[in-house]
């Protein structure tokens, strides 16, 4: 029996379009490539993603949407 090798990838489900993840690999690649000489050797860069937030003191809490460049980069929304 031949095994399926199913490849990584991001998608949203049945008949919409599946992104692989070679793509965010090479934009986190590019993304390296411009900030080497913008930041100092051995520097480290912290990118934040969006913080959960309550409503009024409450624990009802807004439906989260992560930031774009999170999906752009990582490939997680």
């Amino acid at each position: 029996m031949a095994a399926s090798r199913a490849q990584p990838a991001f998608c949203r489900g049945p008949h919409t379009l599946t992104v692989p993840a070679e793509l965010f690999q090479e934009n986190r690649q590019r993304l390296c490539e411009r900030l080497k000489g913008k930041v100092q050797s051995g520097a480290i860069v912290l990118l934040q993603g969006g913080e959960s937030q309550t409503r009024y003191c409450s624990d009802h809490e807004p439906l989260f949407r992560q930031k774009s460049y999170f999906q752009w980069a990582f490939g997680v929304e």
